[in-house]
């Protein structure tokens, strides 16, 4: 993946980049937030009280969709600058997936937004430490992200020299004893114009 890491590449500018690429997108994801991938698995799971992490939160359009319709508070963890300076919704703090500066056990739902494609091979046993510390031992771990047979590695289109990764990423939790799968559905894709499809997993932690 090259001598600079992915994570360092995003809180270094690429971050901004993608969100000015897709910003039109998330508009509209924001005007129609019924039909989102996680908050449909929310309402399908009838989950609306306590606290919302979202990693990959972008301009914060689901958290404010959530909050309003929902009710959750939520919370937020994006990398670039530019999106968290245009937030639709506060309490949004810059960093990434592999360190989050929250206490242990306070989110009773802990969402990953469609950036776990875009994590270093060395962040993902991190990644899933972080999100088992912070979430409650009874909350739910949200998967959203492409979904393929095997692993499949593609060029970055906001940098060819950076790899995206494409897999089945509820694979990170479903071996683990603590956590059971309770919702996995497919979806249409709305991110990749080579029409690779998109799943969100959701596994309920017992703690």
């Amino acid at each position: 993946m090259g001598m600079t890491s992915n994570r360092d590449n995003y809180l270094c500018g690429i971050g901004d980049k993608y969100y000015i690429r897709r910003k039109p997108a998330l508009t509209a994801f924001a005007e129609q937030w019924e039909y989102d991938p996680i908050i449909m698995a929310l309402k399908a799971l009838d989950i609306n009280t306590g606290k919302y992490l979202e990693i990959g939160c972008s301009d914060g359009w689901r958290l404010k969709a959530i909050n309003e319709n929902i009710g959750m508070s939520c919370y937020g963890v994006e990398p670039s600058l530019t999106a968290i300076e245009n937030a639709k919704y506060g309490c949004i703090q810059r960093g990434t997936a592999d360190k989050l500066d929250f206490g242990s056990n306070l989110f009773e739902v802990v969402a990953f937004g469609f950036c776990l494609y875009l994590c270093d091979n060395e962040d993902l046993f991190k990644i899933a430490s972080e999100a088992d510390r912070v979430v409650t031992d009874d909350g739910y771990i949200v998967i959203y992200d492409f979904i393929v047979d095997g692993i499949v590695y593609r060029p970055n289109p906001d940098c060819p020299s950076m790899q995206t990764r494409k897999m089945d990423c509820g694979k990170m939790f479903e071996w683990h004893p603590s956590y059971t799968q309770i919702y996995k559905r497919w979806h249409r894709p709305v991110y990749d114009t080579n029409s690779v499809d998109v799943c969100v997993n959701v596994f309920k932690k017992k703690g």
